[in-house]
């Protein structure tokens, strides 16, 4: 049976869709709304306080890039950049559970940019816009943009960890009458 080139380049170009369709870049947006309600701080105190928490936030992204998060190292890398042990646990669960849910290899992170930092009113709080990159495959890379919170504690800033929004369950267009869940009431 012969087959025909038009059938064989159709063939051929529909696998290549699902290929890039399987290895589409994958983006997250978290919490960027944070900074639309924050009053920011003003004064020449203020770029001083921008500066250090940019080099805070810089050493901990460089601490992260190119190494697994879940490595016990990287944990002790890490540990100056939290006030205490909870948050820097939070932080690697959350960010391990973001890292692999976006399919980032190895939860490596390959590159971050930090876009701009804001200090809140009080010279306490302050908000980082940042950009994080991680690779999936070979070409294909997926981004998370966030905005992260940092409290100033005797002097030295420190990030919170804050649980990302999960996405809401997506609704089915077709639900079985005679299929019953654990959730459901009885039927009648």
């Amino acid at each position: 049976m012969r087959v025909s080139k038009t059938l064989s380049v159709l063939v051929s170009a529909l696998m290549a869709l699902l290929l890039c369709n399987a290895c589409a870049v994958k983006f997250k947006k978290i919490r960027l709304d944070a900074a639309k309600h924050v009053v920011p701080l003003t004064g020449p105190d203020v770029a001083l306080d921008k500066e250090v928490l940019y080099s805070r936030a810089s050493g901990l992204y460089d601490q992260l890039k190119k190494v697994k998060l879940t490595a016990n190292i990287t944990r002790q890398k890490l540990a100056p950049y939290f006030y205490d042990d909870k948050n820097l646990n939070e932080f690697i669960a959350i960010y391990a559970t973001l890292f692999r849910g976006l399919d980032f290899q190895r939860e490596i992170l390959q590159s971050y940019k930090i876009k701009n930092i804001i200090v809140e009113e009080n010279g306490v709080i302050g908000l980082v816009d940042i950009n994080l990159k991680g690779k999936i495959y070979f070409i294909w890379s997926a981004k998370v943009h966030e905005i992260q919170k940092w409290e100033k504690r005797d002097g030295i800033w420190y990030m919170v960890p804050q649980i990302f929004p999960s996405a809401p369950p997506k609704k089915k267009w077709f639900k079985n009458p005679w299929r019953k869940t654990y959730d459901e009431g009885p039927t009648t």
